[in-house]
């Protein structure tokens, strides 16, 4: 069994897949710490590594989970958006990558990445990818002449009049000012070799748009929404994946269940405990 791993060493891994972002509202990297004076993360090993999208009462019983902020960081990187490492598995050239940059009130956030396939691809196969990487959830918006929205499960036999996809957009803002902004990176890098037209190029994000769907509607882009929750358990996937990779001998460990409401509190009467409970027979078993 090799050693394991501090929780140090644990710390400085997930910092490179999650580097601070520029002037944004980012949480602390570390949510908390042991406050024993004894504790030493550069001598305390771990055994047990657990990744969870949402503080559930079962994993973090302690925390407000309304005070606790989603970091920034992990929705840039390894979500939809700049995810090299999500572009990489689905076949684009990422050192040519564009990034798409400035959100809102924040011209240094990253929200999308645009590339090039190293080979066109029918949609079909690209969406199969998708499927794969995203344990099949998602919504395929074709935008081609018969404006058909079919799911993702559905498989095309008359694909041959397709045009084939050259450029891979991935998204997290989905409007018409975005989808303008695909357009002019994919025409500034003359990826396409000519007249740059949507057919061309698929737009991969969450949640779908009523205003993002009608502007790639008009272009006769194809669109694919995996939804906000998905792209959460991807990152989530990824950093286990990851982990258990450089670390084979540690348990690691999913937490990818809804968040469950928390008990009300309720209030006590003078003289009452706080989950006390009727006296229980002696012969009962706790487990």
């Amino acid at each position: 069994m090799s050693r394991l791993p501090t929780h140090a060493e644990i710390t400085n891994f997930l910092e490179t897949f999650l580097p601070p972002q520029v002037n944004a509202n980012d949480v602390a990297f570390l949510y908390h710490t042991p406050r024993h004076p004894a504790y030493s993360p550069t001598e305390v090993k771990t055994a047990r590594v657990i990744f969870s999208i949402t503080p559930t009462p079962g994993f973090y019983t302690s925390l407000n989970e309304q005070g606790v902020r989603f970091p920034p960081s992990f929705d840039a990187h390894l979500t939809v958006g700049w995810n090299v490492a999500l572009a990489k598995r689905l076949g684009v050239q990422v050192e040519d990558a564009v990034c798409i940059q400035g959100y809102k009130e924040d011209p240094e956030r990253k929200i999308g990445l645009v590339a090039k396939f190293e080979q066109a691809v029918s949609l079909d196969s690209i969406v199969q990818m998708i499927q794969r990487e995203f344990a099949g959830v998602g919504e395929v918006f074709r935008n081609d002449a018969s404006n058909d929205k079919e799911d993702d499960n559905a498989v095309r036999d008359d694909v041959s009049h397709e045009h084939p996809i050259k450029v891979l957009a991935v998204m997290n803002a989905f409007h018409a000012e975005e989808v303008d902004r695909v357009l002019e990176a994919t025409r500034a890098a003359n990826w396409t070799h000519g007249e740059v037209t949507g057919k061309q190029i698929l737009y991969l994000t969450g949640a779908a748009r009523e205003h993002g769907l009608e502007a790639t509607k008009q272009a006769n882009m194809p669109v694919v929404c995996v939804g906000h929750r998905a792209c959460e358990e991807w990152g989530i996937r990824y950093l286990a994946e990851e982990t258990r990779k450089r670390w084979p001998d540690i348990e690691v460990i999913e937490v990818l269940e809804e968040e469950e409401p928390r008990p009300k509190r309720v209030k006590l009467q003078s003289g009452e405990v706080a989950g006390s409970q009727p006296a229980k027979s002696g012969n009962e078993v706790h487990g």
